[in-house]
């Protein structure tokens, strides 16, 4: 039986567009809000690393331009 494990992701996204046309989206996320980590488990990882990820919590910040 593999235990449950819930995390919670939150994204913001802003979208400009300039005087010629062009969009540009820029992108600010949290993964594992929470920052739960994965049940133990005795397997390679330590827990089902096919049922779960245990990265963690982290940001990351994204900009995109298109044409």
């Amino acid at each position: 039986m593999v235990p449950a494990m819930r995390t919670w992701n939150l994204t913001l996204d802003y979208r400009l567009e300039d005087f010629i046309g062009r969009y540009t989206r820029l992108r600010l996320g949290i993964r594992n809000v929470t920052g739960e980590r994965a049940p133990l488990a005795d397997r390679y990882f330590g827990f089902f690393s096919d049922a779960h990820r245990d990265y963690g919590r982290y940001q990351y910040f994204d900009v995109r331009v298109a044409r």
